[in-house]
This record gives structure tokens, C-alpha cells and sequence, in this order.
């Protein structure tokens, strides 16, 4: 039987009914607050965060092939979390010994971490050294110096692979600074300094262990807007910005640059009897504008000129819808040699091919290109005196020297790259 001081009285009943009809008794906490840590701000804002966490991601899908071909051995890599936090917690929280690097990541601001569990750190290098079976207790000592030259292999394909997936920021420079077996040693000026933290799971058989990235959240404070993703209701807007940041990565790239005469049909019947002494006579007048060619297409209008003692073409205009000047490369011969052997039928004698005069040519930044206006003069290392090519079908056949014949300009050809043993 219950005791009787367990048992509710009516009165007590009726008292709990009416608190609850009324909305009272104990207040409840808000279960949707939370105390805010001044020493733990959160300076990374949760769209970037997800961009991060996507970038690692795709960090360790990278780093799993790598490191198996490396090791010969199947090695797992996965993606545990990215945490905001103080650095001085990070470092505090750092085993010892450790296997920890500092690295600069320019142009980033600040100095990163890269940190690798001895529980696997030992397992890697063991196996770069050509060990069968790893052992299973982990190592209490710190690493030889024989250990950090097999483990700058490791490292120096790990920062590879990060600066790749750091690639959507920019072209981002990963370089060790130093390398530390105690984080003690690690002079830390704010150990509240807001910091992310990056934690891979590495896997090499039984073996486990983490591997730690952790940068300063001021590091990518200016990168900020473009790590958080476009609404869809910006799409004109997104694909501006995109194109932008494709130009921005492609501006290092390198491309040739060439100027040429408009190019004119030559016959083949004219072409296999060319010689050293002839003259071919462009439909292209003395004084009249040349192409640029960004990668063999045809992109800007120059003018012909000289700058310090080379050849140099300023840019007057756009290309864009200029067509072919009218009429062929004659050939006026020079009567003296013999003319060269045909070896093609008489049906082929009739075939026009497109001929083009090279003027001069380089390879130059992208960047250098797109920023091509009216009034830039291009200088080329061509001596302004220097032979120029003919070229059929994209072939250099002969080569010669710039004439003016009549008002038309001209190329007296000087050499002849013919037969078997010369073709190009």
C-alpha cells in the first residue's frame, strides 16, 4: 500500500491543474539559447564554412589516391569536421611528441599548421622506408632527422594536393617554414586569435590517425564573398562573376601572339616552282594594317613599325569581322635556278592553299592579351631586319625578305625549305 505522504490531497490536484490551465510553476530555460564565448568568436559565417568544408572534402578524395600510390599499400582519407577555435586551444591540444610543420600560404595572410598524428604519422613513414608489416604500437620518440627527409616526400605532395583544392581562392603557394616536434616551440603572439580547423581521418590498414590543418580565420577574411554560393535568382550575375574568376585563374597562362599579313591563295602549280631569287606579290597594300593572332586566331589590327631596333606592331583596332583581302600571291620569278621537281598530278596544280607571311611571333600572358587596346604597342625580340616565313596550310616552306612591289607588300624569298630531308 502507498505511503500516505505520496498520495496528491484534492486541494493539490486541483492547485497543479489550475498552474497548468494558467501557465505557471518553473520557469523552463529557452532550449534555442546558448552562452556566447568572447574568447571563441565566430568569425567564419556558416555559408564560407560550408564552402570549406566542401574544399576539404575534395582534399581528401585527392589524398587518398595519392597517398596509396605512393605506399603501395591502400591508404583511406576522410573528411571528420572543420571547427572554429583559439589557436593557442589547437596547440595546447597537440600531442608530444608531434610531427607538426608551420607553412606560408601566399598571397594568404598569417602562417598555417599542418599537424599528423603519431599514430599514423609512424605508420607513413614506416612504410616510405619500405617496411612489410607496420607495427602496431605507436612511437614515443620524436622523429630522426633521416624520418623528416622521408617525411618531406610525404608533405610536399600533401601541400601539392592542398594547393590544388585551394585553387577555387586563387593560386595559393603552400611552403614549409619549419618543422617542429614540440609544440611548445611554437611561438604563439594571441592564443586567442580566431582560428580554423581542418581534421582528415587517415587510415594505412589498423592503423588510424588525424591530420590537422589549421589556419588564422583573418587568412581568407577577404576571400569571404566569394566563398558563399549564388542564389539562383542571380544567375547573370553568378556567371559574370564566374567568368571573372576563370580569367583571374587563366591570366598566368601563356599564349602565342603572332602578326601576319592578311593571308592570300597561292596556286600549287606556283608554290612547287618556287625558288631562292623570286618575288611573291601580296594582294595586301604597303601601307595597309597586318593581323594579330592570340593562339593561331586572328584577334586584333596593327600597323607595322620599329621599336628600338626591333619589330613592333601597334594595335589600331579589332579583327573581329574583317575578312580576307581580295586576290592571290602571284609569283614573279627571278630566272635564275631550276625549278623544282612536281611530283603531284596536274589535277592538284589547281588547288589553292592559304598562304600567310609571319611577320613575328612570341608567347605572352594571357592577362597581357586581354588588357590588348587601341594605342599598346606590342614589341617583339624578332630584329626588325630579320627573315621572314612564309607559311602554307600552317607550314613554313620558305623564307625571305619584306619588298615593297608597286603599293602592294611583297616577300622575296631567299630560301626554300623543299624536298624530304627539309620539310617541316
Amino acid at each position: 500500500m502507498p505511503d500516505a505522504d505520496k498520495i496528491l490531497s484534492q486541494h493539490e490536484v486541483d492547485a497543479l491543474l489550475s498552474a497548468i490551465d494558467s501557465g505557471g510553476g518553473e520557469p523552463s530555460g529557452d532550449p534555442s539559447a546558448e552562452p556566447y564565448d568572447f574568447r571563441r568568436p565566430s568569425r567564419i559565417p556558416a555559408g564560407p564554412l560550408r564552402f570549406i568544408h566542401a574544399l576539404h572534402e575534395s582534399f581528401a578524395r585527392s589524398l587518398q589516391p595519392a597517398l596509396s600510390g605512393m605506399l603501395l599499400k591502400p591508404v583511406e582519407a576522410r573528411l571528420s569536421g572543420v571547427h572554429q577555435l583559439p589557436l593557442g586551444e589547437f596547440v595546447s591540444s597537440l600531442p608530444r611528441p608531434a610531427v607538426l610543420v608551420v607553412m606560408s600560404a601566399e598571397p594568404l595572410a598569417g602562417m598555417f599548421l599542418l599537424s599528423v598524428s603519431p599514430s599514423i604519422s609512424g605508420p607513413l613513414i614506416e612504410r616510405m622506408l619500405g617496411a612489410g608489416k607496420i607495427p602496431s604500437a605507436p612511437r614515443e620518440r620524436p622523429l630522426s632527422p633521416l624520418e623528416w627527409n622521408v617525411a618531406d616526400a610525404l608533405f610536399s605532395r600533401i601541400l601539392q594536393l592542398l594547393s590544388e583544392a585551394w585553387a577555387p581562392l586563387g593560386a595559393v603557394r603552400f611552403q614549409i617554414v619549419s618543422r617542429e616536434s614540440d609544440p611548445q616551440a611554437i611561438k604563439v603572439e594571441t592564443v586567442n586569435e580566431p582560428s580554423v580547423a581542418v581534421t582528415l581521418e587517415v587510415a594505412l590498414g589498423e592503423q588510424r590517425g588525424s591530420l590537422d590543418l589549421l589556419f588564422p580565420a583573418m587568412s581568407i577574411e577577404p576571400h569571404l564573398p566569394k566563398m558563399v554560393p549564388a542564389t539562383p535568382f542571380a544567375a547573370r550575375r553568378t556567371a559574370e562573376a564566374a567568368e571573372g574568376d576563370l580569367a583571374e585563374r587563366l591570366s598566368p597562362a601563356e599564349v602565342e601572339v603572332g602578326v601576319h599579313l592578311p593571308p592570300g591563295m597561292i596556286r600549287m602549280k606556283d608554290l612547287e616552282a618556287l625558288r631562292p631569287g623570286d618575288f611573291l606579290v601580296t594582294p595586301q597594300p604597303a601601307g595597309g594594317v597586318v593581323w594579330v593572332s592570340v593562339e593561331g586566331r586572328r584577334k586584333f589590327l596593327a600597323r607595322l613599325g620599329s621599336l628600338k631596333d626591333r619589330r613592333a606592331a601597334k594595335i589600331v583596332g579589332s579583327a573581329e569581322g574583317e575578312g580576307s583581302p581580295e586576290g592571290e600571291v602571284s609569283v614573279i620569278r627571278s630566272g635564275e635556278g631550276a625549278p623544282g621537281a612536281s611530283v603531284l598530278k596536274e589535277s592538284l596544280r589547281q588547288l589553292s592553299l592559304e598562304a600567310t607571311v609571319v611577320l613575328a611571333e612570341k608567347r605572352v600572358g594571357l592577362k597581357d592579351v586581354m588588357g590588348l587596346k587601341s594605342g599598346d604597342v606590342m614589341e617583339f625580340s624578332r630584329a626588325a631586319d630579320d627573315l621572314l616565313e612564309l607559311r602554307v596550310s600552317g607550314r613554313t616552306i620558305a623564307e625571305g625578305t619584306a619588298v615593297r612591289i608597286g603599293e602592294r607588300f611583297g616577300l622575296r624569298v631567299t630560301s626554300v625549305r623543299g624536298g624530304r630531308a627539309g620539310a617541316i
